[in-house]
């Protein structure tokens, strides 16, 4: 769950500086190459990484997160006010898919869009 931890780290931290200046800043587009390779890491052990929100818990392939630390607790607070309760990322997932991801979540008052084909 460590390396499940880090991702959602850096996932937080590619979406507070898409906020922060926009989705095409360097370090936007650095973070997400992080986030895509600890991502691609775990999808090598499974097809999908799944995780829900129950209530104020992150739910992993149907394993609770404990303490997913500040980055973590940011993302539930995200993610609340997204209005979002599952997300599943599936092996393939590339990179400008992950970007668009990181700058819907970002965005104040927009719904994300979903990647499914």
């Amino acid at each position: 769950m460590e390396v499940v931890k880090r991702f959602i780290s850096i996932l937080m931290s590619a979406i507070s500086n898409c906020s922060l200046y926009s989705r095409d800043h360097t370090s936007v587009n650095e973070l997400t190459e992080k986030a895509l390779s600890i991502l691609n890491r775990l999808l090598a052990e499974s097809d999908n990484l799944e995780i829900m929100l129950v209530e104020n818990d992150l739910i992993v392939n149907g394993n609770p997160l404990w303490d997913p630390g500040l980055q973590g607790n940011n993302f539930v607070k995200r993610l609340k006010k997204k209005g979002i309760s599952r997300i599943d990322f599936t092996r393939g997932v590339n990179f400008s898919e992950i970007k668009q991801f990181i700058a819907d979540i970002s965005e104040a008052d927009s719904e994300p869009t979903s990647l499914m084909p």
